[in-house]
């Protein structure tokens, strides 16, 4: 129902507003007192096309703007499908500015004409011997077939399945995008992934690698620094652990006289079990290092491969190659699923649409039973 219509710099209007009575309104007055103004006015919210010959002040833009009460109208589903706000209380909006641009909102959402037009229409009918009467609307005959069949129920069941329908077509679409322009790239992916599935890489084992790269590199100067150690510590003529157990005589010759040498001599015996495990552990290292060119060459070129796929794929680390390998297998695998994917979907769909076809062909049935009656009703009042 139209409960407010304000217009304004429209014709020979500068600004009026009219409120509305819910029920029965009338608009009277003299041939030329302004009423097909009026009606012109609202024909700009049912769509009808306008120049700036409407203009009355050519510098300001015209405004016409109807305030609705459509909580009985069963339109949640146009706003729905058209992404627009839903307000039992709906304001339709058309302006014409002064520059010739031509704008539409419902509900201060810009809007096209022809959304507008779909939707005033299910709202105002226009009756005179110029315009059509809404009976003549599908969708009004539609709705009133409905209503005397009592067949909403199937109608709405038939909504659900067609909606149904809807998404598992959109889906299927986006499935068949998604596979024709990912299997573009599959030669790329499965390239890439099999130089890094061949490459074999470990965790951690780059660090590993340059490590021991530098002890075989350093081998000499390894072994040299071990032998000294060794050396200092345990030379035939001058050594640490010699004069340690010669030191650790002395302190027993006096452990009687002395309260604390005992404890000396303990801590002092400790540090030469200590400094023995020590001088055992540089023997068991140094026979370990061996310069071995040919393993050096082995690490090296290891090393080669781990550098170049690194700077090949932009990153500094074993891991994150792992990471990209991971990341292409994922990629290939999805491509590869997409088939079964894809004829699931077909499968889902077709199910869907006969289901939708069967309960169209129900509906179809009750609507033609209802024609029939409207029409001997009609046929019967006419006579």
């Amino acid at each position: 129902m139209l409960a407010r219509l304000s217009i304004s710099n429209y014709a020979i209007i500068d600004q009026l507003s009219i409120e509305f009575h819910p029920k029965l309104n009338s608009v009277t007055g003299e041939t030329g007192a302004g009423k097909s103004i009026i009606l012109g006015a609202l024909g700009l919210i049912l769509g009808n096309r306008a120049d700036l010959s409407i203009l009355k002040d050519p510098s300001k833009k015209c405004v016409v703007e109807g305030i609705f009460e459509i909580g009985n109208y069963n339109l949640h589903s146009f706003f729905e499908e058209n992404d627009l706000d839903y307000d039992s209380t709906t304001i339709l909006r058309r302006e014409i500015t002064s520059s010739g641009k031509f704008r539409a909102f419902i509900n201060d959402t810009p809007v096209n004409l022809k959304t507008l037009r779909d939707l005033s229409l299910q709202l105002i009918d226009i009756h005179s011997q110029h315009q059509n009467l809404e009976l003549g609307n599908r969708k009004f005959q539609l709705d009133l077939v409905d209503t005397v069949s009592g067949s909403k129920k199937e109608l709405e069941q038939y909504r659900e399945l067609y909606h149904s329908w809807i998404s598992l077509k959109k889906e299927l679409e986006s499935v068949v995008e998604k596979n024709e322009k990912e299997r573009a790239d599959l030669d790329y992916w499965q390239f890439q992934f099999n130089q890094l599935e061949e490459a074999g890489l470990q965790e951690n084992e780059q660090e590993e690698l340059e490590l021991h790269l530098e002890q075989l590199t350093h081998a000499e100067e390894i072994k040299n620094a071990f032998s000294q150690v060794q050396q200092l510590l345990d030379d035939e003529r001058f050594s640490v652990i010699q004069n340690m157990k010669e030191s650790l005589k002395k302190l027993e010759s006096i452990r009687n006289y002395v309260a604390e040498v005992p404890s000396l001599a303990d801590r002092l015996q400790s540090s030469l079990l200590e400094i023995k495990d020590i001088l055992d552990e540089t023997e068991r290292l140094v026979e370990n290092v061996e310069h071995d060119p040919l393993r050096i060459e082995q690490i090296t070129n290891r090393l080669n491969l781990i550098y170049s796929l690194q700077q090949k794929h932009h990153v500094n680390t074993v891991a994150a190659l792992i990471e990209l390998k991971n990341s292409f297998e994922e990629k290939i695998n999805r491509v590869t699923g997409y088939d079964d994917q894809i004829e699931a979907l077909k499968t889902e769909l077709k199910k869907s649409h006969v289901l939708l076809s069967q309960k169209a062909g129900e509906l179809t049935t009750i609507r033609k039973k209802a024609f029939k009656q409207i029409e001997k009703e009609i046929v019967g009042d006419l006579q």
